[in-house]
């Protein structure tokens, strides 16, 4: 396998957040205030980044920022554009909304994401059992859903036929770990059980990703002392980010070999 930005046909875009600060200035405090728990004069302006990379390539394909007072799913339906029909979505917990999910679906873009605010489906109440650990189940759409109204309740589908993995990870010296996977990828024989574990696995990539960014090329803590400056600080960081990835994928397309 070269380059390719492609997995079974999917390009899979993983998403997750992060949080730089910047100098302690008026402009920036109120654009992105500190922790609540510090001092005035003890903490620094955070900003939350929430951020969607291609899995294959590590290249930022959107991001949006705020401060702390806006959640991570509001960055990341901000952002929705910025997906193809045929994408993955690979998430954690938070992006495991029943919304979502739907909202995702109507365009085309599949998820694989680990479970969130509910509990497991047992094998007695699944559709159909695909395997050991492999079920196919339906969600009933929920009474409720916060930032939503009842009209547009109303208007996502009543019930979601879904797949649940169940992952189980052994590791020695350590207490055996379960993760519940939800994916809208329901065929068993196209996506195995065991490929979507791997995926998953994969998703600790971007974790790097934001190393590169904010470690290595510095835009952990950033320097300017006014929320424009500071936005263009950051597009400035991405744009270098990214033009190193293009170089690394070249070489990969070359060598043919997989950019990680």
């Amino acid at each position: 396998m070269g380059a390719s930005d492609n997995w079974r046909g999917h390009r899979i875009v993983v998403v997750d957040s992060t949080g730089v600060s910047m100098p302690d200035t008026k402009p920036n405090q109120d654009q992105w205030p500190q922790q609540h728990h510090q001092k005035p004069g003890c903490g620094l302006p955070s900003a939350r980044i929430t951020a969607c990379f291609s899995l294959h390539t590590g290249a930022l394909l959107s991001y949006r920022t705020s401060n702390k007072h806006v959640s991570e799913i509001i960055r990341l339906r901000q952002q929705i554009d910025a997906f193809r029909k045929g994408d993955i979505l690979l998430g954690d917990k938070a992006f495991c909304g029943y919304r979502d999910i739907c909202e995702r679906s109507e365009r085309g873009i599949d998820s694989i994401i680990s479970l969130c605010r509910r509990p497991p489906v047992k094998a007695v109440n699944a559709v159909k059992n695909l395997g050991k650990g492999d079920l196919l189940i339906r969600w009933v759409r929920p009474l409720k859903v916060s930032g939503l109204s009842a009209e547009n309740l109303q208007a996502l589908p009543p019930s979601l036929l879904l797949r649940q993995v169940k992952i189980t990870i052994n590791q020695p010296g350590f207490r055996s770990k379960v993760i519940y996977l939800v994916t809208t990828l329901l065929d068993a024989e196209k996506y195995p059980a065991k490929d979507l574990a791997d995926v998953y696995f994969r998703r600790w990539d971007v974790e790097l990703f934001f190393r590169d960014i904010k470690t290595t090329l510095g835009m952990d803590i950033l320097r300017c002392k006014s929320p424009e400056m500071t936005r263009k600080e950051m597009v400035m960081y991405f744009i270098a980010y990214n033009c190193m990835r293009r170089i690394m994928y070249e070489a990969a397309e070359e060598a043919g070999l997989p950019v990680r």
